[in-house]
């Protein structure tokens, strides 16, 4: 632990896969810049492990189970030894890089109703693992944005989505102890984020995307391939009765590649009022966004900004609730087949788009209004 009070307590639960853990913790203590606690719990490996935590952490720092307890007992072991206000959980299968966990924190400035900051998990070849998760109707986890480069356009902007994996989470611990923590009747592994999320959105909570922060994530490194793919269906099939009433309405994105507009409704599936706005200028669209990120995050929906023309675009969001997008507005109301609730735009422009936009979006309100400040822009 740091000299300083601790910001945030750092959980590790590990099981084996000593030079997985050995290079975990060494980038968390190396990269780690504001005061932290480490709390690991190990649940009885037996490969030499245990012996070299027991060697190179503190009392304080290190935890024995006694038995296996799991995923979801070995976090909330931790967890109950956590001291700072903000807790997160860490996959010992992960490497942090420097100034990893400040974006994560600072998600939860002025908001009082996020859940859970996520980072960009990255394979071990720095392509994307996940930017953000989704579920099926039928409680399928499925990554989004997965092998896509980390510089891609469209993941760099913060979003509210369904959950990200728990190999990287923060949260604030009065979060996790008010909910209960993860749910052990999971078993050993899988399926217990995916849970804990969905009960934090059933209470108003969000799950916030952060591609600030960067981590990677050598996925599934502890654990035996067949045994962990029998062991995850069986999850499914148990979150999805448990919850099956809040999947009725999630969309299906597995057969992704064949219906690629069904991407758009899974990235704000939660978010009620999704507002396009397409303006005439540049300056226009970076008004609006100061405008906008003046309120509440969500407290008007989602909103996606866009150029008549994408000429002059260099704003980049870093509102959940906000995306800009520098390719034409045709464009942008193409990939979102029938996302939006209501399109802003000049009245010309809707006139001479009536027809893509009653074929793309045939359930949205479209206004020619634009606030009096902007009209001029």
């Amino acid at each position: 632990m740091n000299s300083e009070s601790p910001v945030v307590s750092i959980c590790i639960v590990t099981f084996g896969a000593l030079a997985r853990v050995q290079a975990a913790i060494e980038a968390v203590r190396s990269h780690t810049s504001m005061p932290y606690q480490l709390v690991v719990v190990d649940n009885g490996s037996t490969d030499g492990t245990r012996e070299w935590l027991r060697e190179n952490l503190t009392v304080a720092q290190y935890i024995e189970s006694p038995t296996n307890s799991g995923f979801s007992g070995g976090n909330n072991l931790a967890v109950n030894h956590a001291t700072a206000p903000f807790v997160c959980l860490l996959n010992s299968d992960t490497v942090v890089p420097p100034l990893w966990i400040e974006p994560l924190i600072a998600a939860f400035d002025h908001d009082p109703n996020l859940g859970i900051a996520v980072p960009m998990l990255l394979n071990e070849n720095g392509s994307v693992q996940e930017a953000g998760c989704h579920t099926d109707a039928d409680g399928r986890a499925e990554p989004m944005y997965y092998g896509v480069e980390s510089n891609d356009e469209h993941i760099q902007t913060p979003r509210s989505v369904v959950y990200g994996s728990a190999a990287c989470w923060v949260l604030r611990t009065s979060t996790y102890r008010e909910f209960g923590g993860l749910d052990c009747g999971y078993g050993l592994a899988y399926y217990e984020d995916v849970d804990f999320a969905s009960k934090l959105r059933a209470r108003g909570l969000r799950i916030q995307y952060v591609p600030g922060s960067k981590v990677v994530h050598a996925q599934g490194a502890s654990s035996n391939p067949d045994d962990a793919v029998r062991l995850r269906d069986a999850q499914q099939r148990r979150f999805a009765q448990k919850h099956a009433t809040n999947l009725a309405h999630h969309s299906n994105i597995y057969d992704l590649d064949q219906e690629p507009h069904r991407f758009a409704a899974a990235r704000d599936v939660d978010c009620a009022t999704r507002t396009l706005h397409v303006l005439p200028t540049a300056s226009a669209l970076n008004a609006l966004y100061n405008k906008i990120s003046t309120s509440v995050p969500f407290s008007s929906g989602h909103h996606t900004l866009c150029n008549v023309t994408p000429q002059g675009i260099s704003l980049v969001s870093r509102r959940a609730d906000v995306s800009i997008r520098a390719d034409r507005a045709e464009s942008v109301i193409t990939d979102h087949l029938f996302h939006f609730s209501m399109i802003r735009a000049s009245q010309d422009w809707l006139h001479d788009q009536s027809a893509l936009l009653t074929e793309t979006q045939p359930q949205s309100e479209w206004s020619s209004e634009l606030p009096s400040d902007l009209a001029s822009l």
